[in-house]
């Protein structure tokens, strides 16, 4: 549990020495943990082509539905989905993702090449093959996925580009990289060599079933949420309702400013967003406006 006597005196040690008062500079510290998750979401959506404003924002981990609906509003997102037992996704996805091994092998090879054709089929049935006669590979319901590091001829780094092993050939290939670009870029060099660097395939095997979701407890008794006093930079301290998440029932919705607590994690529904419970028991925060 959070020490909120040594949390303030360590916070007044640094707003001492920036000149600010303590709340300035504690919510200095929570920006600068928000842009540093800012610019690590935009390094793996903008800067591989992919508009962030047209995906929803999945917070998990203790701290995601704390630190969540600020980002979505920072990136344009319209909704940010808290799940169940968000702060124990890690643990919840290793027990659920499917089992999988990687074979990768190196192998330049030039689409545009008279010999493509044959070396390509010969590389991947090579890797399909050993991939098959591992121990993995024997028995159950394995599913191989081909994916190749590619790049215009020239360049110092690839794209991954998922392909069909039955049906790929260069020309197919070569168009798969090109649009794949043109997704990153807004154009593509179609008149450039294609190169394929690296050569992966993934053997992967699902699991049997979900973990059990835990059924809820203690009928439809609700509480009268609780009050905090909590700092928002569009209103600065303010009091507000704070719903436990046992309470809320999937159609239940809350206006911001308010606080959902639950046993490890506490989701912020800033002042002009919107909480809903989804049928699946999931939080939808509807971001009313972007900063």
């Amino acid at each position: 549990m959070l020490d909120a006597a040594a949390a303030a005196a360590a916070v007044a040690g640094l707003a001492a020495s920036l000149g600010v008062d303590r709340l300035r500079a504690a919510w200095g510290i929570h920006e600068v943990a928000n842009l540093d998750m800012e610019n690590a979401i935009r390094l793996v959506s903008v800067n591989r082509g992919f508009d962030p404003r047209s995906h929803a924002l999945v917070c998990l981990g203790g701290g995601g539905p704390v630190h969540g609906p600020r980002l979505a509003r920072a990136l344009g997102v319209r909704v940010a989905v808290v799940p169940r037992a968000a702060s124990g996704g890690s643990a919840r996805g290793l027990l659920e993702a499917s089992a999988s091994v990687e074979l990768t092998r190196t192998a330049r090879l030039r689409l545009d090449d008279a010999d493509a054709g044959p070396r390509c089929k010969s590389i991947l049935n090579d890797l399909v093959e050993q991939a098959g006669a591992s121990s993995f590979g024997a028995g159950g319901d394995v599913t191989a996925v081909c994916t190749l590091g590619m790049r215009y001829r020239g360049q110092g780094y690839e794209f991954l580009v998922p392909i069909d092993v039955a049906t790929a050939d260069p020309p197919r290939i070569a168009e798969a990289f090109h649009e794949r670009y043109r997704q990153a870029y807004g154009y593509a060099e179609v008149e450039h060599p294609v190169e394929v660097v690296t050569w992966h395939i993934a053997l992967v095997r699902s699991r049997a079933g979900r973990s059990p979701t835990p059924e809820r407890r203690g009928g439809d008794r609700r509480g009268v949420p609780a009050r905090r006093t909590v700092y928002f930079p569009e209103t600065g301290l303010v009091d507000v309702d704070v719903h436990r998440r046992s309470d809320l029932r999937p159609g239940d919705t809350a206006p911001g400013p308010c606080l959902v607590s639950e046993m490890t994690t506490t989701t912020v529904v800033l002042p002009g967003d919107t909480v809903e419970v989804a049928a699946d028991e999931s939080l939808l925060v509807h971001v009313g406006q972007a900063e």
